[in-house]
């Protein structure tokens, strides 16, 4: 629920930003607007239709589906080990969900543009694994997942480093209507 607040929130602010803007581009009579003007404020306005298109997708999401969660059976999870995970709130009626367990790196890349010059922070998908599971799977809206995590210890969690070093998991099923997509951060570390 906080995605969708969030998208109307800002949604808000780019409207109240841009309310002069318009009275401006369409109601000012002192001068003729220019027509490039009117344009940067169209596409400003482009931009909030999509803010709040992808909010009510996120509002239709969260009330079809509500707060699904991931359940740790075990913990921690180690390199080289299994790792068991329930997922809670999944839709009833599904074909099939697609499961992308990743190991992310995040890189910091300097980009230049004639003199200018910007940092960066790019995210590398370091290991993955898909699966596809069919409806069977599901019992009461949820179905337990088991991975064995690969045994190299240069893949562990570490959030507050630089680069930035985490394991996720992107669920995601095509349901009637709207279909379901989460992702959710999992703890993996290196066996000391």
């Amino acid at each position: 629920m906080k995605d969708v607040v969030k998208h109307f929130i800002t949604a808000t602010v780019f409207i109240a930003f841009l309310a002069p803007f318009h009275y401006i581009a369409w109601f000012s009579e002192e001068q003729q607007v220019p027509m490039w003007v009117k344009g940067v404020v169209l596409f400003f306005d482009f931009i909030v239709v999509l803010i709040i298109g992808d909010g009510i997708r996120k509002y239709m999401q969260y009330l079809k589906y509500g707060n699904s969660r991931l359940r740790f059976l075990g913990f921690p999870f180690y390199l080289g080990g299994k790792m068991k995970l329930a997922l809670e709130g999944m839709p009833a009626a599904f074909d099939s969900v697609t499961l992308n367990l990743r190991f992310i790196e995040e890189v910091y890349e300097t980009r230049y543009s004639g003199r200018k010059r910007t940092r960066e922070v790019v995210c590398y998908q370091i290991y993955g694994e898909e699966r596809t599971m069919n409806s069977g799977a599901s019992r009461g809206g949820g179905f337990l997942m088991e991975w064995d995590l690969p045994d190299n210890k240069e893949m562990t969690t570490e959030l507050s480093g630089r680069p930035g070093r985490f394991w996720e998991i992107e669920i995601k099923a095509e349901t009637p209507g709207v279909d379901y997509d989460s992702r959710f951060l999992v703890p993996v570390y290196a066996k000391q």
